[in-house]
């Protein structure tokens, strides 16, 4: 094969391909909670104002630094809409793709890496979201190449000396890791670990090396304090309930590439185990698929991986997911598959290194794999079930009750309302974030955000409530009591909300 050729065929599937599945998969539908609070951060002016809304709402996004500061940077670049702002993940997207190419010695295992990654319905769900999970794929495809090219200089050394790069390679998808995410950190100190060892093998740590250690371990210090710091702040995820066996199988199915083939994360949440019935069909053939595929990889790579390669593989995945899990125990954090982006690239490379040495049957079913997951991650896409939460078209409703000079109160996230230009007023009430919550001024026509609160007392009554998620918004199910008494019907629903109105009204 030429040259010429191989470059070509490199910057296919290192640039064009993971663009144009990145827009394949970005779509400019309505933000759900989490989009909604890091894209109105990502709108603030100035980065006072920016700093002053991240501190003052003592959320998670204080605990994804890189990344809010990443999309305050790019939201000044492409604007705010959901599909710009979501667009910020294609250049991470195309690093991690080039990353994983990268670090494979085949051509073959690079096309393969390169697929698999770009049909994950993992990889599909969260390009299309507002939030650091492809930054960290970034960060740990990364780290994962580097070591591995540093793994093979080690075991061949005829292999051409490239420890200084691949070293600097892996520091710097450990920082990008840690910095962010909180939770990277485990990842990024395994990483770290496994690449200082490694160049310690091949000989000790040359200039370049240990300058390189020297700043990446100041910058962890750095991190680790500052998460220290927002901690006692109080920031972090919200608390739901301890971690159990579900949550590590729910981690599992999201990251394995179940998520298209079975409910909507919304119906999973409100219905549990319940919801998977109606989809037994479609699950039970995807298991058939990518059951055997996990296990033939496993066993194809075990068998030529050495003892040390095993043990990070292992490591990698099971230390910082135990340390989710026994932090979930003490906080009431809810591990969900996404916090665990880090190991789809592991994922991948496991995947793609066994389907580049298959033959015959294994090879076909690789390639049923790769079209079962490009299936599932169209369905996540495109299908009405598994729209996110509907902000925007709540929003809409309740301006148009507005205008029609209703009194309408909103139980649901209040700053998504704000980012949807709702004027918001806090009423019966007390807000979390306090002053940092922008309220109408007076005069101007606002919805009431009532919140976990008894709103007896509150007059007049409303003509339209827009209500969410009330295992969030009514934990104490005091507003659907007094809708209850008080003769309120459902009058429509949309993802995630549901609108309820006077008796009667729901007619007109």
């Amino acid at each position: 094969m030429s040259g010429t050729w191989q470059r070509r065929e490199a910057a296919f599937w290192c640039l064009v391909f993971p663009v144009l599945v990145g827009l394949a998969a970005i779509s400019s539908e309505s933000f759900w909670i989490d989009e909604a609070h890091a894209g109105f951060k990502a709108m603030q002016p100035d980065l006072r104002s920016w700093w002053r809304m991240l501190v003052a709402f003592k959320g998670s996004d204080l605990q994804i630094p890189f990344f809010m500061f990443y999309v305050w940077l790019w939201e000044k670049l492409v604007g705010h809409s959901e599909w710009a702002l979501r667009l910020s993940n294609l250049p991470w997207f195309v690093v991690a793709t080039a990353a994983l190419c990268h670090g494979l010695p085949t051509a073959r295992s690079r096309r393969a890496a390169a697929l698999l990654l770009g049909v994950s319905p993992f990889v599909w769900g969260y390009l299309n979201e507002f939030r650091p999970y492809i930054m960290q794929c970034a960060g740990s495809a990364l780290a994962l190449a580097a070591l591995l090219r540093l793994n093979r200089a080690q075991t061949s050394p005829s292999a051409p000396d490239q420890r200084p790069r691949d070293f600097l390679l892996v520091c710097a998808g450990s920082v990008v890791l840690s910095g962010s995410s909180a939770l990277g950190m485990a990842w990024a100190g395994l990483a770290l670990g496994a690449g200082m060892v490694l160049v310690w093998r091949r000989g000790r740590f040359d200039r370049a090396a240990l300058w390189s250690a020297t700043g990446t371990l100041l910058v962890h210090g750095s991190l680790l304090l500052f998460y220290l710091w927002t901690l006692a702040q109080g920031a972090g995820a919200t608390a739901h309930q301890r971690p159990s066996s579900l949550n590590l199988a729910f981690a599992a199915y999201e990251i394995l590439g179940f998520a298209g083939l079975g409910p909507s994360r919304l119906d999973l949440r409100a219905q549990g185990f319940e919801a998977l019935k109606n989809h037994w069909f479609a699950l039970g053939g995807g298991a058939a698929v990518i059951g055997p595929a996990i296990v033939f990889a496993i066993r194809n790579r075990w068998k030529k991986a050495g003892t040390s390669e095993r043990a990070f593989a292992l490591g990698y995945v099971f230390i910082p997911v135990a340390a989710l899990l026994a932090l979930g125990w003490f906080t009431g954090f809810r591990m969900l598959g996404r916090h665990c982006a880090p190991c789809v690239p592991l994922l991948v490379l496991l995947l793609a290194r066994a389907w580049a040495d298959a033959r015959g049957f294994w090879r076909v079913h690789g390639i049923g794999l790769a079209l079962l997951w490009l299936w599932s991650g169209l369905i996540l896409r495109g299908s009405p079930e598994h729209r996110k939460d509907d902000y925007r078209s709540a929003a809409r409703r309740a301006q148009e009750a507005l205008a029609q000079g209703q009194r309408v109160w909103w139980n649901a996230d209040s700053v998504g309302a704000i980012f949807y230009g709702i004027p918001l007023r806090v009423t019966a009430s007390r807000h979390p974030f306090g002053d940092a919550l922008p309220e109408a001024l007076p005069g101007v026509a606002a919805v009431d955000w009532i919140s976990n609160a008894d709103p007896a007392g509150i007059t007049p009554r409303p003509g339209l409530i827009v209500v969410s998620k009330r295992d969030i918004y009514d934990t104490e199910n005091q507003i659907r009591a007094w809708c209850a008494r008080n003769g309120y019907v459902n009058a429509g629903r949309i993802p995630a909300f549901e609108f309820l109105v006077p008796a009667g009204a729901e007619k007109r």
